[in-house]
Formats: C-alpha cells, sequence, structure tokens
C-alpha cells in the first residue's frame, strides 16, 4: 500500500493537533479512495478529542479488512487502555491478535502500526514493531525509523530538562536514507521530518531548502507552506513569513495558522493590540468552526498572546474567555483551570485568579503551577507570611524533580519583599533567569514564544531593576549597580534578549529606556523611547520619560510637550507622582514659582508620595514607578520653591517632615542641602553651615555637601578662600581625577587660573602621564584665562610635541591663533592638522570635516582683515569654497556608511551636513553672487534637512528676486508651515503678494522638480506594480545603491497586483531570483529563475544568472575557492555545461565571447591541470581577438591563480583595473568588481594595504551592496589591529551577506571582542552558530573568553 495524499496529511495535522481536520479530511479522502487505513488516523483524533469509545468503534469496523489487522489490533489495544474502566479482556485478547498478525502481516502493515504507535506516545511498543523489520531498508522504514527517534529524543531531552540535540543526528540518517530525488510520497514525509531535524538544529537556511524542495514537488501539500512560514518567523524574516501566510489564506482564509501567524506578528513586532484582537477574534472563530473540541489548541492561543499581549486588557479579555469556555467544556481538566488563573493573574484580578487555582489543585493536587498560582496570588496581595509558609512546604516537595523559574522566582519575592535580604534575592533571581532561559532557549515555532513568556522575563528585569530606585540603605550595594555582572546591567541584559525576540513589546523598551537612563545612556534611551513612540503612540509611561529626559537637557518646551501629549492619551497620567514632579520642574525653569508650587502640592496629596506605605503601591504593570530618588526631588524642589515664595513656615514643616522621611537614606544630603538653603533664607547662614559640616568625611555624599558649602560660602560670604578650601577638602579625602578637575572648575571660576592649572597637573600626574587631551585643553584654557598667550601656545606645541596624535589641540591652538589674529599660524596649523591624519576611520574622517570647516573660517577672517587693511571690499575667497566643498564631499562618504538603523548617527551627519551645504550656499550667494550654485548648495541643504528655515528663506529670497514667484510661494508656504509664527517668512510673503497683485494674476506653473533614475522606476511602479522589466531595474539599481532592503516593498506590491498566482508569473518570478541572488540566498533564487527560465522574455537572463550562480555559488568568495586543494563544484559545473548550451540555442550566437568566457571558467573550475590549461588556451584565443575584452582578462586571472601563477594573475588584473580608469563600461561592472577584490586579495597578503583599500573603496563605490570589499577592508584594519574600525567594516560586511556568512560572522565578532564589546560579540557568536552549529574555533576563540571577559 503506497502513501496517499491523505495520509501524509492526516499524519501531519495529527502529529500538529489538529484533530477535527483529521477527521474531516480521512472522512473525505475514504468516500474517494475507500482507503480502510486511513480510519486509524481518524480513531486516533477521536481519541484525542475525548471520544475514546467512538475510536473504538471506528477502529473494529476496519480490524477485519485485508491487511489491517495489525495496525488496527494495535489501536485498539492502546485506545482501550485509555478508557475510564479497562475492558481487560478486549485486551488481552487484540495484545494476542498483534502477536499473531505480526508473523504474517506485510511490510506496510507494520510501518502503519509503528507510526501510529510513534504517534501515541507507545514508544516502547513501536520499537518492538520495527524490530521484526530490522534489515529492512525502504523508505517508509526509514522515515517510521525517523520519526520514532525524534519523538523519542524529544521526549527524552523534556523529561531530563537538558536541550540535547544528539538524538536529532541519528534522526536525520534516517530521513536522508529515505529521501529520494523524485515527487515520492515517502519523499515527502522524509523531507518534513528532515525539516524538523533541521529546526532543532536550528539550521533555518537549510530547513527552507528542504520545505522549498516539498512545495515545488508537492504544490498541493499546505503543511510545507505552514512549516515555511513559521522557520520564516523564527528567523524574523517576516516579510516571507507573512507572504507564505498571504498564500496559506488565498487557499485557506480562515486558515488557523495563517491567522495565528498575523497575531503574532501584530504583538511581537507592530504592537498593534488593537488590530491583534480583531485578527485574535478572527482566529478565535475559525478555532470554533474548524477545532471546535480542540482544547489543547485553543490553550496553546491563548498561551501564546497572552504573554506577548503587554498585559493589554483587550487581548487577555479575548485570551481569558477563550479559556473560560475551554473549561466550561472540559471542567475536569486541572490544567485549563490553572491556565485560566494564570489569565486572571494578568487582568489583575486576584481573588477570582486565586479562587481558580484552588479549583485546579481540587482537581489534581500535584498540579504544581496552580500552586505556584495561589502563591503568587498571596504575595502580590501582601499575604507573605502564608506565601512563605507554602512555598517553603512546596520547596520540600519540589526537591526531588528539580528547582523551577517560577519557584525560584518566588523564592526572590519572598526573600526581598518579607525579608529585605537584596543579596539572597538577587542570587535566586540569577537562578531564575538560569532556569527560564534552559527552558525556552531549544524551543522553536510558537512554542518558543510561549516558553519565552515575554510577560514572565519582564517581571523578573522589574525585579532586577526595582532595586536600583527602591534601594532605602546608602550601602555598597548601589555602587554595585552599575558594575560589570551587577543587578542593573543583568536587568537590562534581560530586557536586550526580551526586546531582541519581541520588539514590539512596548513596556520592555520603555523599561530598557528608564535602565539606560540609569547607566546614563540618555541618546540610546531616547532613541529607544521615541521608537516605542512609533510603535505605540498612546503610551503614557513614554511621554513621562521622555518628559524627564528632556527636562534633563535643559529643554522644558520639549519637557512640557511630551507630558501634554501624554496627559491628552491618558488623563490618569495627572495621577502619577511624576508628572507633577516633572511638571513642577519645567514650570519652576521657566519662572512660573506659585503653578509650579500648586502643582507639587497636589502632588503631595497623592499616595505613596509624603509617607511611604501601603498606599505607595503602584499598579504592576506600571513602567515608570516613583523611586525614592524622585520622592526627594518632590520634597527639596517643594522646599525650594516654598523658599522662593516667602512662605518659610510652610517650608521649615515640610523639611521636618523630610528629614524623618529620608533619614539615613542616599538622598538625605538632598534634604540637608533644601534645609541649608531655607536657613541662608532665614539669614541664618552659620546654621547652615553646621548643618552642612555634620556630614562627616566618611559619608558616601561628603563631597556633594561641601560642594554646597562651597557655594555658601562664595555666594553668600564672598569668601573665595573658604570657598577654595571646600574643594580642597574634598580633594583631601578623595584624591581622584575627577576630584581635581572639579578643583581645578572651581579655581578657575573665581579667577585664580594658576591654582586652576595646578589641581589639572595633579589630576594628570595622577593619569600618570596618559595626557588626557580634555585634561590638556582644560590647561591651555586656562592659560589662556591668564591673558598669558605666548605660554599658552607654547604649552600646546610641548603637548603636541609628546603626544603628536592628539590632533583637536591643534584645533584648540589654531583656534588661539585665530583669536589673535595670526590668520596664517592659525591656517598653518590647520593645514598640519590635515596632513597629519593617515587613516580613514569614521572618527578620523569626522575631524577632518572639522578642521576643513574651521579652515575654511580662517581663511574667510583672514580675507576679510585684508580687505580691511587695504580698505577694499571683501570677494571671493576661493581656499574658503574650496575647504567647505571638501568637507561636504567627506561627510557625504561617512553618510553613505553609516547603517540607516542607527538613527541618531544618521540625524546627527544629516544636520552637520545641511550646515555644510548652507555655508556654501551663503557663500556663493554673498561672496561671489553665483545664485544658481546658491540656489543648489541650498537645496542640498534641504534635502538633509527639510525643516533648516535659513536655507528656506535663502532660497524664497533668491526666487524673489529672480522673480520666479510661484518656487518663492512653494518654499515660503513650507516653512510657514514649521514655523507660523516666522516674522521673515510673513513680511516675505507680503512682498511676495505685493508682487503678484502688481503683476496682475497668478500663473498656473511651477518648479518641476527632477527625479533620479530611482525614484522614476519607483514612480512608475508605484502605478503599475506588476512592470516586471521596471521591477528588475529598480532591483539592479537598490543593489547598486546599498537599498536592496527597500526591495521587498515592491516585490509585495508586485505579487498583490497579480490577477492570477504569483507563483504562476514568470516575471515576478525572474524578479524574485535575481533579489535573492543579491542578498546572497543561491539555491531559493536558482528555483525561481529556474521557472523564470520557461519563458521567453526572460530565458536569456535567467539562464545569465543561473549560470553565474552555479559558477561563483558564494559571492564573498575569493582567492580560497581557487586554490586547487579545495573540492571543485563538480555537480555545478556539469549543470554549468547544460545551461551554456541551452542558452547558445536560445542566443543563436555560439560564437558569443562571453558565452565563451562561460564555457573556459566551467573548465578551469574543475582544477585539472589538462582542463585549466585547455581553459586558458581558449581564453587566450579571445584575448588575441579583444585585447580589452575585461571578462576574459578576468577568467584567465582566475586560471592563473588556479595554476599558482600568482604573478602572472596579479598582472592581468592590473590590466582590468587600467582598463576601468580609462573608461568604465558599465556592461563589464561585475567583472570590474570581482577583479579589484581579487587584486585586492592580493595585495592583502602582500601586506600592500593602502593598494588594497583603494581597490575595495572602488568596488563599494561602484556597487554599494559588495559586502565582500566590505569584509576585506575590515580585514586589512584587522591586520593593522584597528579591530574598532574593522569590526566597523565587518558589520557592514555581515549586513550586505543578509547575515549568512560564518566566515564573516566569525571575524566581527573576533573584532568586536578585540575591541571589548562582548555583549556584541557573543550575540554575534550566537547567530553563527545558528548558521553554522560546528564552525571551527568560534566557540573557544571568540564565545568562551567573551563570557569570561564579560564576568571579569
Amino acid at each position: 500500500m503506497a502513501t496517499s495524499n491523505g495520509h501524509a496529511l492526516a499524519q501531519y495535522y495529527a502529529r500538529e493537533g489538529y484533530y477535527n481536520k483529521v477527521q474531516v479530511l480521512c472522512s473525505e479522502e475514504q468516500r474517494r479512495t475507500h482507503d480502510a487505513s486511513l480510519s486509524l488516523w481518524k480513531a486516533y483524533a477521536l481519541h484525542c478529542e475525548g471520544s475514546t469509545r467512538e475510536a473504538i468503534v471506528e477502529a473494529e469496523s476496519q480490524l477485519g479488512k485485508r491487511d489491517m489487522a495489525l495496525p488496527f489490533a494495535s489501536a485498539l489495544v492502546f485506545f482501550h487502555s485509555k478508557c475510564a474502566s479497562v475492558d481487560q479482556e478486549a485486551v488481552r485478547n487484540l495484545t494476542m491478535r498483534t502477536q499473531t498478525e505480526m508473523h504474517g502481516a506485510p511490510e506496510t502493515s507494520k510501518v502503519l502500526a509503528v507510526r501510529f504507535l510513534t504517534l501515541a506516545g507507545e514508544l516502547d511498543k513501536a520499537r518492538e514493531f520495527l524490530s521484526a523489520l530490522e534489515g529492512v531498508n525502504s523508505a517508509p522504514v526509514n522515515v517510521a525509523r525517523g520519526w520514532l527517534e525524534f519523538n523519542a529524543g524529544k521526549k527524552a531531552a523534556a523529561a531530563g530538562g537538558k536541550a540535547g540535540n544528539t538524538y536529532l543526528d541519528k534522526c536525520a540518517g534516517f530521513f536522508d536514507a529515505a529521501s529520494g530525488s523524485g515527487a515520492e510520497l515517502d519523499n515527502l514525509d522524509a523531507l518534513m521530518g528532515k525539516a524538523k531535524v533541521l529546526e532543532g538544529k536550528r539550521q533555518w537556511a537549510q530547513a527552507l531548502d528542504a520545505l522549498n524542495k516539498v512545495i515545488v514537488m508537492h504544490s498541493w501539500f499546505l503543511p510545507a507552506l505552514v512549516e515555511k512560514a513559521k522557520t520564516l518567523m523564527m528567523t524574523a524574516d517576516w516579510d516571507q513569513a507573512l507572504e507564505s501566510a498571504g498564500r496559506l489564506q488565498q487557499q485557506e482564509p480562515n486558515n488557523i495558522e495563517a491567522l495565528r501567524l498575523n497575531v503574532l506578528f501584530l504583538l511581537s513586532r507592530e504592537s498593534r493590540c488593537d488590530a491583534a484582537a480583531e485578527k485574535l477574534q478572527e482566529l478565535v472563530a475559525a478555532l470554533q468552526q474548524l477545532e471546535p473540541k480542540n482544547h489543547d489548541l485553543v490553550m496553546s492561543c491563548a498561551q501564546l498572546f497572552s504573554r506577548l499581549a503587554g498585559r493589554h486588557k483587550g487581548i487577555l479579555a479575548i485570551t481569558s474567555s477563550m479559556m473560560e469556555r475551554v473549561t466550561h467544556l472540559a471542567p475536569d481538566q486541572a490544567k485549563y483551570l490553572t491556565e485560566l488563573g494564570y489569565q486572571q493573574v494578568l487582568l489583575g484580578e486576584l481573588p477570582k485568579a486565586e479562587q481558580t487555582f484552588h479549583a485546579a489543585v481540587a482537581k489534581d493536587e500535584e498540579d504544581v503551577r496552580a500552586l505556584y498560582g495561589i502563591i503568587s496570588c498571596r504575595v502580590q496581595e501582601g499575604n507573605l507570611d502564608d506565601a512563605e509558609e507554602q512555598l517553603e512546604f512546596l520547596s520540600e516537595i519540589q526537591v526531588s524533580v528539580g528547582k523551577s523559574p517560577d519557584l525560584a522566582f518566588l523564592q526572590s519575592l519572598i526573600a526581598w519583599r518579607k525579608r529585605g535580604d537584596v543579596e539572597a534575592a538577587l542570587n535566586l533571581l540569577n537562578e531564575t533567569l538560569t532556569l527560564h532561559i534552559t527552558a525556552f532557549k531549544a524551543s522553536v515555532g510558537y512554542d518558543f514564544f510561549i516558553k519565552l513568556n515575554a510577560d514572565f522575563m519582564l517581571e523578573i528585569a522589574r525585579e532586577y531593576l526595582q532595586h536600583t530606585s527602591n534601594n532605602t540603605k546608602a550601602s555598597s550595594t548601589t555602587e554595585d549597580a552599575s558594575k560589570p555582572g551587577g543587578y542593573l546591567l543583568r536587568g537590562v541584559q534581560v530586557l536586550e534578549t526580551l526586546t531582541r525576540f519581541v520588539p514590539g513589546l512596548v513596556p520592555a523598551q520603555v523599561l530598557l529606556a528608564k535602565a539606560k537612563v540609569a547607566l546614563d545612556e540618555v541618546d540610546v534611551a531616547t532613541r529607544i523611547l521615541h521608537q516605542c513612540l512609533r510603535l505605540d503612540p498612546t503610551c503614557s509611561d513614554t511621554h513621562l520619560l521622555l518628559a524627564r529626559i528632556y527636562h534633563g537637557k535643559d529643554q522644558p518646551n520639549a519637557a512640557l510637550q511630551y507630558l501634554e501629549q501624554g496627559l491628552s492619551h491618558d488623563f490618569s497620567v495627572r495621577n502619577h507622582p511624576l508628572y507633577h514632579l516633572v511638571k513642577a520642574q519645567v514650570l519652576y525653569s521657566s519662572g512660573e514659582l506659585e503653578p509650579a508650587a500648586k502643582v507639587l502640592e497636589a502632588a503631595m496629596l497623592l499616595p505613596g508620595v509624603k509617607t511611604v506605605g501601603t498606599d505607595a503601591k503602584q499598579p504592576s504593570n506600571k513602567t515608570v514607578v516613583l523611586s525614592v530618588g524622585d520622592r526627594a526631588a518632590l520634597f527639596t524642589l517643594l522646599v525650594t520653591l516654598q523658599t522662593k515664595l516667602k512662605r518659610l513656615d510652610q517650608a521649615t514643616e515640610t523639611v521636618r517632615h523630610a528629614i524623618a522621611e529620608f533619614a539615613g537614606t542616599s538622598e538625605e544630603v538632598k534634604v540637608l542641602i533644601a534645609n541649608s538653603s531655607l536657613s541662608i533664607e532665614k539669614g541664618e547662614i552659620d546654621q547652615a553651615l553646621n548643618m552642612l559640616r555634620t556630614m562627616k568625611p566618611e559619608h558616601p555624599q561628603f563631597a556633594t555637601a561641601k560642594a554646597a558649602m562651597a557655594d555658601i560660602y562664595l555666594r553668600h560670604r564672598k569668601d573665595k578662600k573658604a570657598y577654595a578650601r571646600c574643594y580642597k577638602a574634598i580633594v583631601d579625602h578623595a584624591p581622584t581625577v575627577q576630584n581635581y578637575l572639579t578643583l581645578g572648575d572651581a579655581l578657575l571660576s573665581i579667577q585664580e587660573p594658576e591654582d586652576g592649572i595646578k589641581a589639572f597637573q595633579q589630576a594628570m600626574e595622577i593619569e600618570k602621564g596618559k595626557g588626557d587631551p580634555a585634561l590638556v585643553q582644560k590647561i591651555g584654557k586656562a592659560m589662556m584665562q591668564t591673558h598669558d598667550y605666548e605660554r599658552a601656545i607654547q604649552y600646546y606645541h610641548d603637548a603636541l610635541h609628546k603626544s603628536p596624535g592628539q590632533q583637536e589641540l591643534r584645533q584648540d591652538l589654531a583656534k588661539l591663533y585665530r583669536r589673535l589674529h595670526r590668520f596664517e599660524d592659525a591656517i598653518r596649523e590647520l593645514e598640519e592638522a590635515l596632513k597629519a591624519v593617515m587613516e580613514e576611520s569614521f572618527k578620523s574622517t569626522k575631524y577632518r570635516v572639522d578642521t576643513l570647516v574651521q579652515l575654511a573660517k580662517v581663511h574667510r577672517d583672514f580675507a576679510d582683515s585684508r580687505a580691511n587693511t587695504s580698505g577694499t571690499t571683501t570677494g571671493a575667497v576661493p581656499q574658503c569654497s574650496e575647504c567647505l566643498r571638501q568637507a561636504r564631499d567627506l561627510l557625504n562618504e561617512l553618510l553613505s556608511q553609516v547603517r540607516v538603523e542607527d538613527e541618531d548617527s544618521v540625524r546627527s551627519l544629516r544636520q552637520e551636513s545641511a550646515e555644510l551645504n548652507f555655508m556654501l550656499g551663503e557663500y556663493y550667494e554673498t561672496r561671489e553672487r553665483n545664485l544658481e550654485y546658491a540656489i543648489g548648495y541650498y537645496g542640498e541643504t534641504l534635502r538633509h534637512d527639510d525643516t533648516h528655515e535659513k536655507s528656506i528663506l535663502a532660497l524664497a529670497r533668491i526666487h524673489l528676486h529672480k522673480n520666479e514667484l510661484d518656487v518663492c510661494e512653494k518654499q515660503l508656504m513650507t516653512l510657514l508651515r514649521v514655523d507660523p509664527a516666522n516674522e521673515e517668512a510673513s513680511m516675505l510673503m507680503a512682498e511676495l503678494m505685493m508682487m503678484l497683485a502688481a503683476q496682475g494674476g497668478r500663473s498656473d506653473g511651477g518648479a518641476q522638480e527632477y527625479k533620479d533614475a530611482t525614484f522614476y522606476y519607483q514612480a512608475l511602479l508605484d502605478k503599475k506594480p506588476g512592470n516586471y522589466a521596471a521591477l528588475s531595474k529598480l532591483i539592479f539599481l537598490l543593489r547598486r545603491a546599498g537599498r536592496l532592503r527597500d526591495a521587498p516593498r515592491y516585490i509585495a506590491s508586485a505579487e498583490k497586483a497579480c490577477t492570477r498566482s504569483p507563483e504562476r508569473e514568470a516575471g515576478l518570478r525572474f524578479c524574485r531570483g535575481t533579489y535573492y541572488r543579491f542578498i546572497s540566498k543561491p539555491q531559493d533564487a536558482l528555483v525561481e529563475l529556474n521557472f523564470a527560465r520557461r519563458d521567453p522574455d526572460f530565458r536569456v537572463e535567467a539562464l545569465t544568472h543561473m549560470i553565474e550562480i552555479y559558477l561563483t555559488p558564494d559571492p564573498s568568495a575569493g582567492l580560497e575557492s581557487l586554490d586547487p586543494a579545495t573540492e571543485p563544484l563538480t555537480e555545478n559545473l556539469r549543470e554549468v555545461d547544460n545551461l551554456i548550451k541551452e542558452l547558445q540555442t536560445v542566443h543563436k550566437q555560439s560564437w558569443n565571447p562571453r558565452l565563451k568566457v562561460y564555457a573556459c571558467q566551467s573548465l578551469m573550475f574543475t582544477k585539472q591541470k589538462a582542463n585549466v590549461e585547455k581553459g586558458l588556451n581558449q581564453l587566450m584565443d579571445i584575448y588575441n581577438e579583444k585585447k580589452d575584452y575585461v571578462p576574459a582578462l578576468l577568467a584567465m586571472s582566475q586560471g592563473l591563480i588556479i595554476q599558482k601563477q600568482h604573478t602572472k594573475a596579479r598582472n592581468q588584473l592590473k590590466r582590468v583595473a587600467d582598463l576601468a580608469k580609462k573608461g568604465y563600461n558599465p556592461e563589464f561592472m561585475d567583472d570590474f568588481e570581482r577583479a579589484w577584490l581579487l587584486l585586492a586579495e592580493i595585495y592583502i597578503q602582500s601586506s600592500k594595504y593602502d593598494l588594497a583599500s583603494s581597490l575595495c573603496h572602488l568596488a563599494k563605490d561602484h556597487n554599494r551592496s559588495c559586502g565582500k570589499a566590505w569584509e576585506q577592508l575590515g580585514l586589512i584594519y584587522e591586520k593593522e589591529q584597528a579591530y574598532k574600525d574593522a569590526a566597523t567594516h565587518y558589520e557592514k560586511a555581515w549586513e550586505f551577506c543578509n547575515e549568512a556568512s560564518p566566515s564573516v560572522g566569525y571575524r566581527l565578532a573576533f573584532n568586536y571582542l578585540k575591541a571589548k564589546r562582548y555583549v556584541v560579540a557573543i550575540n554575534i557568536c550566537q547567530q553563527v552558530l545558528k548558521i553554522s552549529e560546528n564552525y571551527p574555533k568560534i566557540k573557544k576563540d571568540v564565545l568562551d573568553k567573551a563570557r569570561g571577559l564579560l564576568r571579569s
């Protein structure tokens, strides 16, 4: 009996738990084929739905059929054994029947029985049946063995609590043995098994290959598309995953897997909870329609989405109602009640949850999760004594089975909340995290997200971070917060892991931003929060944090704007103490004291502000909570406001309360300073000083108190000596670099530069001659303050002589010369600074830009100075414009190199570029009166910053003078939309209206912007997405522009525009194939191009692409691929020969030189001596006919490298490079690129890094997606031990190879390690190991070292 389509589908859906689908499928297939064996899967599905009696009836109906006795008797034994009341006699008779039938049953019956027993979990029995097939190696038997070993291995790994993957290799062997090359259904099952094995190994690309084979050979088998979508989901390739889900829904609109994937995407990536809720309702309807009795599937969906919902009420209402329905339909199952209880906890319904957990325990006393739930409810309710007692009892019970993350977490909560034992709490929290990561890291698919339990991870992170805000003792614990391995960094690592897997979980992103603020990484925090606003503009926590950040940056208007935005989205924000604190701080900064005081007085009435107690409990889902520091800030600001408003009695009362609240905490000194300020306001200066003197040197806040004392001496006693003594006391107590710098700054502020210089020099001595440029600059500026300019100049010269690499000092020296009007000296220094910059790193290029801008200003000032002296008018200053142009070009280079994802760097560089272009525009407008040039540069400014007001005004002004009124109006309207209150714009607009009126009317015309090639094709495709010729050209252009990430959007649009199935559109498949080729997915590319070659319109190009892929499957391969010692790709070369013949037939041009070159390369790449010589001889014939034919020259050099004649090869490659210089022919762009890279590689081997670097830059400049060029530049920097620069270049190489090249990943991780970026190095190592599990040396050389260094 050959496996039928119905069997393949039924077995898959039975494995995946779609039991109603199995019944419907088997019934339909039986009506069509009368295949009795299908009843086996139908009976199994009935049993899994709880209808075991019906399953027995179904199985008995087929027991007498030919060759069916063995599988159905085995099934009946299983079904009877699962009945509530077991019919022992029937079991005995059926067991004897199976033993009798075993000897005479055919192979197909035995295999069917084994497959059933494997699915049913009767693994020992299945092995016993398989032993009867010992020595049989047919495909069905091997498939059965593979699935048996897979299930057994998974069960053993789960029981052992370890993610052991050794069983997967054994399974792979069986599935490989069963895999054929044709469209046999056993091959289908084997490939599906192989895909599962590869998923288990996390070898996603290979798993996708196996699934693609199934999709190509068995297009009717929809489960392959389901599995492909889930695999793509695990690789975070959501575009393709959703595309696969869309294809599923085209065939099955209510497909449960497609709907589940869509909801997962909306929650985990997009944070579109309302849209997810709508889609989830569709999923619930589909489940009720298609799987009405499948309670486990419903629970799986509820678990998945409730844990990703970020406690969104709408999602949780749906998931909890799903579980309520399940508990109603299956009231005896404790696991469903336990899950319902957990959902109720997420909803904050603790009493109801506790009741549900008790009901679950009543059904099953051994349900540990329900017991954990009860204890968790008690902890959250504050009933800690009962919780601890139950937990101790539960801990004793759990000793035998090992600790779970839930148990460790609850113990951590008790340790902190009941006993205040921070150390024990953190140790238990570490244990929780380790156990939790172990539990989820080996999972795949939806199970990964369920076991990840984003909500639980968020709770773990909150517990780590809450110690930073709730630490009430001024002990060493606070100092440990920012140490490597400290709990703050540990919490950040948890959140970074979580947000990497679930970037759409806004509460986690906000909490991460809050932690980054605590680590003083404010810019990173700001970027995260802006991303949060893009995901969820209504999140009040985001607005609160942004308001605090912008207030800290002294941007009160921005802070107030975010506060008001937060309030507009959520009125409950006004009840948050932090809203009052930030608003009061902003009002205070703007001088509105009375309103600020009223805001704080209202805040004092809120629970948990004036006094910490039970009222201080805040919603558990709130990310921005009130810390002890925030409370102290509320009190001290109120005291300050009351003092300034002369409400001294109220201020005294507030201070008295604050002293009692914050005594012994880290915030005590803030209250003390506020109290001293109050005393000063009362005129009691001595009392204020005496208060601050109570702070002894051993107190951690001694320096803060002394600084406050110094301020009193200076401002109220005008005693500069006492002021200086206070800072000297700080240095005497702790002679650190920072304290000496503070002392130096203090001395400078009281006009004591000489003593300030001595303090800075002391700091330099502590630095032990490191020559910190910042310190040297401080000393230089202090010397300038003494007006001893010659001494300052000499000091800068001496410092430069000692440390020639500190070129920032040369800039300071040039500024000093410019200030002294010694322009020629300034020019000389700046030109020296430019000559001294040899490397081409980001930092050095940025330095050159700054230096060139400074040099331009010096040239301008020098020209103005000479004009003033001679009494002439200042005109053009060519040196000035030349410097600005050079700076602009360098900045544009930097912009092209910075990754688009690095938004802050891109934004900063774009603003700088805008300023440079504006300076150039201003120069041409005012100095040379070249308005066309000025317009060009102003326009460039606006391309970098479309709100640059000065440029818009300048353009409007020029257009107005040129009588280009419509253009002028457009500019002014743009500006007035950005800034309606701009007076100059309003005046210009008025003048424009007058001129229009004078002309008596308006013209309908307007300025028409020129579109570049990319934009032209984009506009074309926006109108007609199915224009495949335009789409293929756009993909090509996007590749050259380094913007291939934009291509999927246009491909998706083309797919949607298809009138028939996208899979039947040769043009679309061709475009996909070229895109896959360019993103280093050769197998996918070949599948698509192989289809496209059927169409005459795309045949030639498709065949050409296929030949080139087979010749060079790895685009990043270089000299190593031409090493004669490496194994030739014989199968590939055979395909190349066939494709060349086909292309010759299509072309009808066997003499085509390109085809001859392909044939020669195919010969040479066999690496057989005779073939290589034959290929070279044929290439010589082409060379004699066309001496400048670039493909032939490149192929000759490849052949010479194979022959190990590197010198001759280098000469040929240099010839190609020279041809490119003389006249670059776009027809040979890929050949030029390969030649440059090969030559660069040869130069690198010869340590000629400058020559290699220039060639790599040529390659990447002509093709900005050229990962190999970036890789070789990284290698150059690595060999020069510039590891940071190397890492920067390897990052680009990693990006452009689609993160699929283990060798690039290894080099990137290694350089991150060398650059001391250990966390990123570990992440890259893990990515590489996912691609290539046994990649040589990476674990020992990089991963283990990085982990060790991170822990140290």
